[in-house]
């Protein structure tokens, strides 16, 4: 298995980078560098997490776009998220009413999981496919699972998240699940 790793120059990526790495070989990609990669195949892209706004990134947007169409599975995490979920859902980045960083919150989901944010942002969706989705406790989307797509907005490598190995563990079944056009219809985690 290959993963491709876009890099926004983020502090925490070795973290997730080192947790990925335990099920697959990862090359890591600078976001300005990305277009390189359009014709090389990858088992999956992740984009990582970063500082700033969508709109200051938009080289990985186009990658994205690329990508979606080339049907390679993409995941998301904190700024991952947000420009996935913007690029092709047409989800607007906007102020979140409850900024955070370094602070947990609970999921909404049947155990009630808890997970470190660091972020300013959040994403509203204006419309819903086949997807699920999960908010956090303050109402704002945590994780957006459909067939091709997995993002997260909160960090699941951090000690701040209660169950960093499950998430990782999602990942890695989500992207063997894609290598087999199947999907598991719920994301869900123990605590």
């Amino acid at each position: 298995m290959k993963i491709l790793f876009v890099s926004f120059e983020d502090s925490f990526e070795r973290n997730i980078i080192s947790y990925l790495s335990k099920f697959s070989e990862v090359q890591v990609s600078h976001f300005k560098d990305v277009m390189q990669f359009v014709g090389i195949p990858f088992n999956a892209v992740v984009f990582g997490p970063g500082p700033g706004h969508v709109e200051e990134y938009l080289v990985a947007v186009d990658f994205i776009e690329v990508l979606y169409k080339k049907k390679v599975p993409l995941i998301g995490i904190c700024l991952g998220h947000q420009l996935i979920l913007h690029t092709l859902f047409n989800g607007a980045v906007v102020k979140s009413d409850t900024p955070a960083h370094g602070k947990r919150v609970k999921l909404i989901d049947q155990y009630g999981s808890l997970v470190q944010r660091y972020n300013s942002w959040t994403v509203k969706l204006n419309e819903s496919d086949d997807s699920s989705l999960v908010y956090d406790e303050n109402g704002e989307l945590a994780i957006y699972v459909s067939s091709r797509v997995l993002t997260m907005q909160f960090h699941p490598e951090s000690v701040g998240t209660n169950c960093p190995n499950q998430y990782f563990q999602k990942i890695h079944s989500f992207i063997v699940h894609n290598d087999n056009d199947e999907i598991e219809s719920k994301w869900t985690l123990q605590s």
